[in-house]
């Protein structure tokens, strides 16, 4: 039982160590594929601002999603123009959507 909580505790210091070598701009949030509530949240959110014309937003991350996101992502130079959400385009969705 000892080596398995040792293990254990060395597997968490490796996970906390490799995760803070990642930049914010790295860490995806949301890409091509997934399905969450917080996807259909920032969808909404996209139509709210011009960016698209979802009625309504779903939970699914597809084709158009990542075509608008590539598309936001361009008009305000973020890190990533790939369509892949990260941190830095998440928030900035949110600024622009509560300006």
């Amino acid at each position: 039982m000892k080596k398995l909580g040792l293990s254990l505790i060395v597997l968490l210091v490796f996970i906390v160590i490799a995760s803070s070598n990642v930049s914010a701009e790295e860490q995806v949030v949301f890409e091509h594929g997934d399905r969450s509530e917080k996807i259909q949240e920032f969808k909404l959110q996209l139509v709210g601002i011009g960016f698209a014309d979802w009625n309504p937003p779903t939970t699914y991350f597809g084709n158009e999603t990542k075509e608008n996101i590539i598309e936001f992502q361009k008009y305000y130079d973020t890190n990533r123009t790939d369509g892949v959400v990260d941190e830095e385009t998440l928030t900035k969705i949110e600024e622009e959507y509560n300006t």
